[in-house]
């Protein structure tokens, strides 16, 4: 279905050119066309396979029995990390549970992390605890003007955000930025894995390319 549904989007987009900047925050046609057709699939599918034995664990299982199941989705593209994990969520419902599924309150950040660490702080400070973070690619570039330790430390203390009875945090680096998810799985104390996949994406509007891809993941429970 998503897949559906990602394809028809494509249809509707401009096959034009992009500039860096808009093929990884993209605010226009061109630039979301861009991102759809070479970054969207790669993080969908990493996030999916990252959790894809998460979701049989007892205590995922609990937290979708709750009325509410919060995400934070950092770095991915615009929701592409919340859309895999409601797909996989949704999976996991029972058709009686799954056709009343509705998606409720969205805030939208309206700067790259980490510059966007105080608005998080704030809506922490409103109550909202999450069940599932995802710290993925699209952090602002942090060799660009951005201190590494300073973003590393940044990404680490959200863990403390989490649900009171849990929360699962998954960071999701490519392979440019390997010190970066290594200080990180440093800070929090958990294993940083290497692992690479597969993927179809669009080359263009009519042709199809597959690459494989590497990235760095760590994972946690808290």
């Amino acid at each position: 279905m998503v897949e559906n549904v990602w394809e028809e989007e494509l249809r509707k987009l401009p096959d034009k050119p992009a500039s860096r900047m808009q093929k990884r925050y993209p605010t226009t046609p061109e630039g979301m066309s861009n991102f759809l057709r070479s970054l969207y699939p790669r993080h969908f599918l990493q996030v999916t396979q990252s959790l894809s034995d998460e979701v049989n664990d007892p205590s995922f299982q609990e937290a979708l029995r709750e009325d509410e199941f919060n995400i934070i989705d950092i770095g991915s593209g615009p929701a592409v990390a919340s859309l895999a994990v409601t797909d996989l969520v949704i999976q996991q419902l029972p058709k009686s549970h799954a056709a009343r599924a509705e998606v409720g309150k969205v805030t939208c950040l309206d700067q790259p992390f980490p510059q966007s660490f105080q608005r998080i702080h704030e809506i922490r400070s409103e109550g909202f605890r999450y069940d599932f973070l995802c710290v993925g690619y699209l952090l602002a570039p942090v060799n660009e003007n951005l201190d590494l330790s300073r973003s590393a430390h940044c990404v680490a203390s959200m863990k403390q955000f989490s649900h009171p009875s849990g929360g699962r945090f998954l960071l999701l680096q490519d392979k440019f930025h390997e010190e970066l998810a290594q200080q990180v799985s440093h800070l929090i104390g958990s294993r940083l894995e290497r692992f690479s996949s597969r993927q179809r994406a669009y080359a263009n509007r009519d042709k199809e390319a597959v690459g494989t891809y590497t990235c760095f993941r760590c994972q946690s429970v808290s």
